[in-house]
């Protein structure tokens, strides 16, 4: 996942992202939750 070493300050704080920026955190939880159906596919299609 090179999500975890570009971003390895952000990957243990998503919790508590989303109590400072409610608005900021459910846009990365969408974006996570795409990417997770997106590999699904993926996976799936191959």
């Amino acid at each position: 996942q090179p999500t975890t070493k570009n971003h390895p300050i952000l990957i243990p704080l998503p919790k508590f992202f989303t109590f400072i920026h409610p608005h900021e955190g459910r846009k990365k939880e969408e974006e996570e939750g795409r990417r997770k159906r997106e590999r699904v596919r993926k996976i799936n299609n191959s």
